[in-house]
């Protein structure tokens, strides 16, 4: 299954739900009703049995989205499900330091190293 909002997109493969933002894509105060809306719906899937957003290729995330998070967090937890939030892209200095900053480590798994860049070697 795979459905695509203008901003998300999202699949869903044996239970697990994934949620990507396309490149660059300031979710910010605009966006949150429809981000909300793409996170609820995977939500209330009978289906769900995790759910991870891939947000490694956007550019910004404020504090009403990152609520968006918080709550789906709290309630995936109480159903014990896990929630996912890749940041390791390239692009995603300012959300990783918002996720510092608030402590989102303790409200979801935040995957946050970013991987090589092809043809630099990292020691």
């Amino acid at each position: 299954m795979a459905e695509q909002a203008d901003d998300f997109t999202t699949t869903e493969h044996n239970g697990v739900f994934t949620i990507g933002a396309r490149p660059d894509l300031e979710i910010d105060l605009t966006r949150r009703d429809e981000f909300a809306k793409v996170v609820g719906s995977a939500l209330a899937s009978a289906a769900c049995s995790s759910l991870v957003v891939d947000l490694s290729e956007a550019g910004f995330m404020d504090c009403y989205s990152t609520n968006v998070l918080l709550e789906a967090g709290q309630k995936l937890r109480a159903a014990n499900k896990p929630l996912v939030v890749d940041i390791a892209g390239y692009r995603t200095a300012t959300i990783r330091r918002l996720f510092q900053v608030i402590g989102a480590e303790e409200a979801f798994f935040v995957v946050n190293e970013m991987p090589p860049i092809p043809g630099i070697l990292l020691e």
